[in-house]
Formats: C-alpha cells, structure tokens, sequence
C-alpha cells in the first residue's frame, strides 16, 4: 500500500500510519528539505520504500517537458532514492509560465504521439520506472 504524503494532512501521523504502507510518495513540488530528510530517515527505519510524485513537469506540452522541473526532479529522485517518478497525463506550462494547475489532454493521435515524445525525453533523465496517471481528464475523445 502506499501514501501520497502532504504534510499539512500527514505530518502528525506520519509516525504512525508509516507502519502500514509499503511505499511513500513524495512530492517534492512541496515537500521541503527538512521534511524530505526527515522523512528519508523515517523510511529507512521502517524499511519504506520511496517515490515521487510531480505536477509541474508538463508531460502532455505541445512544446515539450518543463525541463527546469524534471532536472529538479531527477535530481531529487536520486537524493530520496526514488524507487519511480510519476506525474499527470496534463501540461503544467505555457511558453514556460506555469499555470498553477496541471490541465488535461483530449485523447488524440495526436497527442499520444506528443506524450510518447516527452516520455521518451523524461526517461533520460530517471534510471527507474515512469508512472503516469490521468486523474486530470475529464473528458473523453476520438
């Protein structure tokens, strides 16, 4: 089982409900330094593995990945040992400004074609898996 942990729902659990997951999600989007080291020491005492969760690394952009944020993220996936980085099905930027939210993508061929061209992008930044996930469509084309 695992927690996608924030601190402002989780921190005075966290000690607690770490004894019954297998694998803490953290989002370094807003998970702190002090926090992650905090959390880092915790899992290694309960023997937790860790991933990451992101939402700025606009997967889904016509214009490509938010390379700033997968750096960011690569580099703190290797810091926490991530075991997999995940993010949205979404884009997150326009012309480099973000949006403050991650934003569908319609299901074309299109875009597939543009997700498989990220995905190939993202991937050589990370050693260990890609998750992706598509809570953020909510609506269904051909």
């Amino acid at each position: 089982m695992g927690l996608c942990y924030r601190d402002s729902i989780h921190e005075e659990f966290i000690d607690e409900l770490i004894k019954y997951v297998d694998f803490l999600e953290l989002m370094p989007d807003i998970t702190g330094y002090k926090e992650t080291k905090r959390l880092l020491k915790l899992c290694k005492e309960n023997n937790v593995d860790i991933g990451i969760h992101c939402l700025r690394s606009s997967l889904g952009s016509k214009e490509g990945i938010y390379r700033p944020a997968i750096e960011q993220y690569a580099f703190y996936s290797d810091y926490v040992n991530a075991k997999y980085y995940s993010d949205h099905v979404a884009y997150s930027h326009i012309h480099g400004i973000y949006l403050s939210k991650v934003f569908p993508i319609e299901y074309t061929v299109e875009n597939v074609q543009i997700m498989r061209r990220n995905l190939e992008i993202t991937s050589s930044f990370f050693s260990n898996p890609i998750l992706i996930e598509n809570i953020t469509q909510n609506k269904l084309s051909i």
